[in-house]
């Protein structure tokens, strides 16, 4: 299995176009109860793929981060397969995982990265603590290559929702509460298999 280095930079690179969501919403499977809140866009790259194969992709993806990240946590996915039922920690691992595969629709077919809001709702609510570099929801680390290139990897959007230049809804504690996250647990976010 070949894994990403950085989901969002990986969409970064990728085209998006605006998608019917009025008409396939119900294809975005665990996501389906978030995307219905907003027009999503989809990867512009898969000549030949409909809309709703897309569609289905994309919510294949986003439930494989989902699941993913609860077992990261030491949670059973089997206990949490209706997470609007749950509390807001899990709440807030799917609403990341949806908002990172069904980002807002641009016009200009980039990738609208989930809102700093996203990141800062999960580290509050799941009471994530900093045990090590304390990298933050917002960075942008540069790393010099052996070939001489220089590599750019970065974290959320410094942006919080709801806003027109990322992908989310409003937090639920005040923008002004900045808060850390894990360097290992946003190494594990980003660190997903490619599907």
């Amino acid at each position: 299995m070949q894994f990403e280095h950085n989901v969002l930079d990986n969409h970064t690179k990728r085209p998006w176009y605006c998608a019917d969501s009025s008409a396939i919403w119900r294809r975005s499977g665990i996501c389906e109860r978030i995307v219905v809140g907003y027009e999503f866009a989809l990867p512009g790259d898969q000549p030949g793929s409909t809309q709703e194969e897309l569609a289905l992709a994309q919510g294949r993806k986003a439930l494989t981060a989902y699941v993913s990240h609860l077992t990261g946590m030491g949670y059973d996915f089997w206990d949490y397969t209706e997470p609007w039922k749950h509390d807001d920690c899990i709440q807030s691992v799917w609403k990341m995982s949806c908002y990172t595969y069904f980002p807002r629709c641009h016009q200009s077919g980039r990738y609208l990265r989930p809102c700093a809001s996203t990141c800062e709702s999960y580290v509050h609510t799941c009471k994530v603590q900093c045990c090590d570099e304390g990298v933050q929801c917002v960075f942008k680390h540069e790393t010099d290559l052996n070939d001489g290139s220089i590599k750019v990897e970065e974290g959320y959007d410094r942006h919080h929702g709801p806003s027109p230049l990322c992908t989310g809804a409003a937090a639920s504690l005040s923008p002004t509460i900045w808060l850390g996250a894990l360097a290992v647990v946003l190494r594990h976010w980003v660190a997903l298999p490619a599907l």
